[in-house]
């Protein structure tokens, strides 16, 4: 649809007069074309169709993106963002019991490819699981409006009372279950995905 509609308007397909060439001429799909984007990547686009899940590549360092190798300095506060902070509240607190979701990223996985499996786990303080009758190695279930999913607790004091934790993009444990588009950020207008409440429950037997 992009490459259309650059077309249409007149422009270079994806920015780039190169790959505007390169695609003359030939009947577009999505294969064609992102044989054209990895033209000049670091793996070939053969070798990314057949790994449906993603490829681990160890080829860039850690720093590879320092600021000496911008093509400019990034403004990280834009005064027209900075107004917009200044004018908005957030509320981040639940009451009747809920808890505040937000979710994180796992040292062994990107987002849905997982490089060494490990168990997913519901970050609960102690305080919060005692009073849900919860304790570590139980299995919970956590819903909002929207739906809901299953993990296993660990409770730890590395997190705040009032909050858990779920990590996401992971099978019947997947945070993505109980967000909405119903409601969305006031100032990205971006589905809200962290920092709204849920309810933390234990689970049924059979559940």
């Amino acid at each position: 649809m992009f490459t259309e509609l650059s077309r249409r308007m007149g422009l270079p397909r994806f920015a780039s007069a190169r790959r505007s060439t390169a695609l003359a001429g030939r009947v577009l799909d999505d294969e064609v074309i992102a044989e054209s984007m990895l033209g000049q990547a670091r793996r070939p686009w053969a070798e990314v169709r057949e790994a449906p899940f993603g490829i681990v590549d160890d080829g860039l360092a850690p720093g590879w993106l320092i600021p000496g190798r911008l093509p400019q300095p990034l403004d990280l506060a834009p005064p027209p963002l900075t107004a917009l902070l200044a004018r908005t509240s957030f509320t981040s607190t639940a009451s009747d019991g809920h808890s505040i979701m937000i979710n994180r990223r796992t040292a062994a996985g990107y987002n849905s490819l997982a490089i060494k499996p490990e168990p997913v786990t519901l970050e609960m303080h102690p305080t919060d699981s005692a009073a849900r009758g919860l304790v570590d190695g139980d299995p919970a279930t956590i819903s909002t409006e929207s739906g809901s999913c299953t993990a296993t607790v660990r409770v730890t004091e590395r997190i705040r009372i009032g909050v858990v934790s779920l990590p996401h993009g992971v099978g019947s444990s997947d945070v993505n279950q109980l967000t909405s588009s119903a409601g969305a950020d006031s100032l990205s207008a971006m589905p809200v995905l962290s920092g709204f409440p849920v309810a933390v429950a234990a689970s049924s037997p059979s559940g």
